[in-house]
């Protein structure tokens, strides 16, 4: 697995031209992913994707490419094909923030998300059908997000809080044992 080590632009250059030639040689990349653009089907820094060079690009493809304005590298979902380039929206984008990626600046398509070790297809009927539905409710994405981003956090305190009241509970126990 490549592993990425820095965030700035000079460092992403260098690192993604190796991906490319990764690519190019007909080799698959995995990668982990960071930032919160493809909430809540890709999840930064615990979600990672597999990554290959492909010919054609559809709508709906995840792609991974440098941003026609800005020079910035991206992984997000095509939403539109033009002659030359197409059009970019991450699904955790609130508003319908569009980006342009030339064809020739495609690096490649995810093929594979990998979420709790387990492979999933960002293909398959299900996947299709979820991010469907997550389209239709753009106007509302600032307060599903809001929630979405806590609940994680929420439910690990909940444990920790279960966890560090389980101990406290044995060594109450342990303590009055020799009374």
């Amino acid at each position: 697995m490549i592993e990425r080590r820095y965030n700035n632009l000079k460092n992403d250059e260098i690192f993604f031209a190796g991906v490319d030639q990764f690519l190019k040689e007909g080799r698959t990349v995995r990668l982990t992913v960071k930032g919160n653009s493809m909430l809540p089907f890709i999840y930064s820094e615990r979600d990672s994707v597999v990554m290959k060079r492909v010919d054609d690009y559809n709508v709906g493809d995840i792609i991974f490419g440098r941003e026609y304005k800005t020079g910035r590298f991206l992984l997000h979902r095509v939403i539109r094909k033009e002659k030359g380039y197409v059009i970019l929206r991450g699904d955790g984008n609130l508003k319908n923030v569009q980006e342009r990626i030339n064809n020739e600046d495609i690096i490649g398509k995810i093929v594979k998300i990998i979420f709790n070790n387990k492979e999933l297809d960002p293909y398959s009927s299900w996947q299709i059908f979820r991010h469907k539905i997550w389209d239709l409710l753009l106007p509302f994405r600032r307060i599903i997000l809001a929630v979405y981003r806590r609940l994680p956090h929420y439910l690990i305190y909940k444990k920790r809080l279960a966890t560090l009241k389980e101990k406290s509970d044995s060594v109450e126990l342990s303590s009055n044992e020799g009374e």
